[in-house]
């Protein structure tokens, strides 16, 4: 894999990390099928 690509997939994950986490959860696995990223992601619990 070249570095660009490894550049792209690493922002690509920052940014669907930070929409997961708007949104109130947070990413727990990552898995490559066929080229799609499939990822495991578990609800964040409220701060008091």
């Amino acid at each position: 894999m070249e570095i660009n690509t490894q550049m792209k997939i690493a922002e690509e994950f920052l940014a669907i990390k930070n929409i997961f986490e708007k949104i109130g959860f947070e990413i727990v696995g990552t898995k490559t099928v066929n080229e799609d990223r499939i990822f495991a992601v578990k609800k964040k619990k409220k701060k008091n």
